[in-house]
């Protein structure tokens, strides 16, 4: 700084509304030979910087061909500087053979393709403040993080109108400032990152795939298993059309917590099983399937949690079972029947059907006639293969610690049907579903309560519960309870939901305590919209509305696959591509296309 006017390297600016602030103009001097690709797009990492910094770009844009003979001319001009200084008892600078040598490269690429361009640009960089002391120190900072990556900014004394000026629109170039112009092929311009921003997802964690906002690859990174240790929601959906890439994202999100050293529950609810086969081929010898269906262990409450848990969850389970509300007077004997076994040795369902029919024998009793009508009805549901999870005594019992201790635990419901949602809306309705409706309700319920129970019960620990396709779960009382909790309480225990749903409705009533949103292909408008809007973006935008409909991962286009939207929890919105890493032991079973062995699917589909 300095008291003279031409040794100022700021302008002062006055303005009626705003009042005086000062500005200061950087001029890009020299480009480094080489970039790292971590410093390649250096003009979109200026976000990350503590104070904001305007970019302007003057391009002239020069014809490969005419290019091609100005780098010709320039390889001839070294020759005859080669010569001369080949006469010098010096002899020639060491810099010759290294300008001759970009100077071949940059003909090679141009000789490659006829739609190559030079791009010959002046770049300006402007910070500002209230004084100037802080516009000249964020100058400084600016210039001296540039140096950093080989990138050397001026500010020349007596240009800063002209540096200030080339900002504005409609004007023409200064003829002083043809002394900065940079030469670059387009594709090492664009690759600068210039007037993008593409900083979404996490500082650090697992590389779900690629950002497609900037010129370069940058990776995108997610660590829901740090949310809770910075007071955020660890909650996460992807919502979009089948075969959009939402399982695929699920289970890499899954598998990523996993192998950082958390824990992960799935309920999975497809027929053919598929966390089945991914679990057990990404986390072998972690994982443990549980298969409500083929009932080779017990998920009774009373065996699994015991003591006053385990009655609260079987008395909530019977009365689901057999619709009774719990304040009624079967509701007392269903209360009366479980607190007397829970209370004995080896509490048990089966045991609680003991005592019903125990009381049922002295006929004529208003409690005697409840129980009787309630062991017929409980017989009818223990008969069924559907129940015996819970009624069967002699399978194992499910542990918190050992079973639900895995570091993956897949809960299979396949062959579990549930009511309609219309259903719940009316009792009557509810009461006339067929009978494998009514026990997989209530089965649910129970499989719920141990995933809650067990992501609950090591906040030390993350643990991420994954439910994909999700809208038959939040379809029923029971589900959406679950999703809810987990939403509501699930960062002070250290846990996080990830939901897969084709509709943003279907993620229920809290979908806005979700943090990590996703948004992928989605053909219909209507939804589109919303689940625009579910990112917090304009749902009405037409050009927004025909990337989500057409412009993520086009159908049968090959090498577009995985493309989304994302929102993270620091509410920046980025496009980005999914891309499982060529890892063998994720990639056998983590795409579900039909029709075609694991290998093929890993090339050109996704789920």
């Amino acid at each position: 700084m300095t008291a003279s006017p031409i040794g100022r390297k700021w302008l002062q600016v006055e303005t009626e509304a705003a009042g005086t602030g000062y500005q200061a103009h950087l001029v890009l001097a020299e480009l480094p030979p080489a970039v790292s690709v971590d410093s390649a797009d250096v003009w979109a990492q200026l976000e990350g910087l503590p104070f904001p910094v305007d970019v302007t770009a003057d391009l002239r844009v020069v014809p490969a061909k005419k290019a091609r003979a100005q780098v010709q001319r320039k390889k001839r001009e070294l020759l005859d500087q080669a010569e001369q200084y080949g006469a010098q008892p010096t002899g020639m600078p060491h810099s010759l053979p290294d300008a001759a040598e970009d100077l071949a490269e940059q003909d090679a690429r141009m000789a490659r393709t006829s739609v190559e361009v030079e791009v010959q640009s002046v770049t300006v960089l402007t910070v500002w403040g209230s004084d100037a002391a802080t516009c000249d120190a964020r100058a400084r900072e600016l210039s001296a993080a540039l140096a950093g990556a080989d990138y050397r900014v001026i500010r020349p004394i007596g240009m800063q109108e002209d540096l200030f000026a080339l900002g504005l629109p409609g004007t023409v170039r200064a003829a002083k400032l043809n002394q900065f112009t940079q030469h670059q092929l387009s594709e090492d311009w664009a690759a600068c990152g210039a007037l993008t921003l593409s900083k979404v997802g996490d500082p650090a964690g697992v590389m779900i795939g690629h950002d497609l906002d900037s010129g370069t690859i940058r990776p995108v990174l997610l660590n829901p298993a740090d949310a809770p240790q910075v007071n955020a929601s660890a909650s996460s959906a992807v919502v979009g059309d089948l075969g959009s890439g939402k399982s695929v994202l699920e289970k890499l999100v899954t598998a990523g917590v996993v192998d950082r050293g958390g824990r992960a529950i799935v309920i999975d609810r497809t027929p053919i099983r598929e966390w089945v086969a991914f679990a057990q081929s990404a986390t072998a010898g972690r994982c443990q399937v549980i298969d409500a269906a083929r009932a080779e262990l017990s998920i009774d409450p009373l065996r699994v949690f015991g003591g006053p848990v385990g009655a609260h969850y079987a008395l909530s389970y019977l009365t689901l079972q057999l619709g009774v509300g719990a304040m009624s007077a079967a509701g007392a004997v269903l209360h009366h029947a479980v607190e007397e076994v829970s209370g004995g040795l080896e509490p048990s369902m089966a045991k609680v059907l003991d005592v019903l029919a125990a009381l049922a024998e002295g006929s004529g009793t208003p409690r005697a006639d409840a129980a009787a009508t309630m062991v017929d009805l409980l017989r009818i549901v223990r008969g069924n293969p559907l129940a015996a999870m819970v009624f069967d005594p002699d399978l194992p019992p499910v542990t918190l610690d050992g079973d639900l201790g895995a570091d993956m635990v897949v809960v299979t419901t396949a062959g579990l049907t549930l009511p309609p949602k219309e259903a719940f809306a009316d009792v009557e309705v509810l009461r006339q579903q067929p009978l494998e409706a009514l026990i997989g309700r209530a089965v649910l319920y129970v499989i719920a309560a141990i995933a809650r129970q067990a992501a609950f019960t090591e906040p030390g620990r993350f643990c991420l519960v994954a439910l994909d396709e999700c809208y038959w779960l939040t379809s029923s009382t029971e589900g959406s309870a679950l999703v809810h909790e987990i939403l509501h309480d699930g960062r002070k225990h250290g846990a996080g939901v990830f939901l897969g749903a084709h509709d943003v409705d279907e993620l229920g009533k809290d979908a806005g305590l979700i943090a990590y949103r996703f948004l992928s292909r989605t053909t219909d408008q209507a939804r589109a919209a919303k689940g625009l809007r579910f990112l917090g973006l304009d749902g009405d935008d037409e050009d927004l509305t025909r990337l989500v409909t057409t412009g993520l991962s086009p159908v049968g286009q090959a090498g577009r696959e995985g493309e989304m939207l994302l929102r993270d929890p620091r509410m920046q919105v980025g496009r980005i591509k999914v891309v499982v890493p060529p890892v063998a032991r994720l990639k056998k079973s983590i795409f579900t296309t039909p029709g075609r062995p694991p290998a093929a699917a890993a090339l050109r589909g996704t789920s």
